[in-house]
């Protein structure tokens, strides 16, 4: 039985997105059905977005999301580089 818990984490957007850059890189150098749970995963954090920038301003929402993109950008160029962070 597949059971779904509701969880809290306190992420600053470098942190956001360095998590986001692990699971995408996990997925995509693993195997089929791990390859398809992790973007799914990836996609459920992506979706929580919404929940911390609907109280922002458009302004800072996007600053939240370039931070977050360049956390991400960072992590995974340091993970296809030579694989660890």
């Amino acid at each position: 039985m597949d059971q779904s818990f509701s969880i809290r984490l306190d992420l600053n957007p470098n942190k956001l997105g360095a998590l986001l850059a692990c699971i995408d890189f996990a997925a995509h150098h693993t195997d089929e059905p791990n390859n398809a749970f992790l973007l799914d995963l990836s996609d459920e954090l992506r979706d929580t977005q919404k929940q911390f920038l609907g109280g922002m301003s458009i302004n800072m929402g996007n600053k939240v999301i370039k931070q977050i993109q360049s956390s991400e950008k960072t992590i995974l160029n340091k993970l296809d580089k030579d694989g660890s962070v």
